[in-house]
């Protein structure tokens, strides 16, 4: 299903951002999914979520002129690196690297500065998530126009861990093992170890 209707509330972010998994204790603690698939089988539906991987190509239907617009970003040498580990493509590949750094250098500069055509937008970091799932959570339901229940979220996100949250998600590379057995670890740290420094330092003037 492409996205169809610019009043219909969407959720934006780049492919590894953590849209999968919020979206998973969104659809828990609200009762509604987000178009196009609904881990729980739910019959109604609260958003759209949009990825606008290539800013404004359109693939997925609409890209701009929304009524509300909740936007979900991450560090990016955790995005770059997790894009490329989810792809299988070489991460240690200069090349490889600077073909994702582009897409999202371009993405956060559309949705953090250029999102004038959008009526209403708030900006979630998955890293602040991590921090304070209370505060952001609040944050995201009261925008989406739902009473707050403190109780009842940190119920669901306790229950939905992101390990917990595997089985749930149809796409099995979204959290692979990998995450959990050390290699995944072990090789993000050499990343880090080569490309951090230059990585922020070309997302230095955008990120926010």
């Amino acid at each position: 299903m492409k996205n169809f209707d610019p009043k219909i509330t969407q959720l934006v972010s780049y492919p590894r951002c953590g849209s999968h998994w919020v979206r998973l204790i969104l659809e828990q603690y609200l009762d509604k999914y987000c178009l196009p698939t609904s881990f729980f089988n739910k019959k109604d539906y609260w958003g759209y979520h949009l990825h606008d991987r290539v800013v404004g190509k359109g693939d997925e239907g609409l890209t701009g002129g929304f009524d509300k617009v909740v936007y979900l970003y991450r560090k990016p040498t955790d995005t770059i690196f997790s894009l490329l580990m989810y792809e299988n493509i070489d991460p240690f590949n200069l090349n490889n690297i600077e073909i994702i750094s582009n897409e999202y250098y371009n993405h956060l500069n559309r949705w953090l500065y250029h999102n004038e055509d959008c009526h209403k937008i708030i900006f979630i970091k998955y890293d602040d998530i991590m921090n304070n799932h209370l505060v952001e959570f609040e944050k995201i339901i009261s925008f989406l126009g739902f009473e707050f229940d403190i109780h009842k979220l940190d119920r669901i996100y306790k229950e939905f861990s992101i390990k917990k949250s595997k089985e749930h998600i149809l796409d099995p590379k979204v959290i692979n093992q990998g995450h959990f057995d050390g290699n995944y670890s072990k090789i993000k740290k050499e990343f880090y170890e080569k490309f951090d420094h230059t990585i922020n330092k070309k997302f230095e003037n955008i990120w926010k």
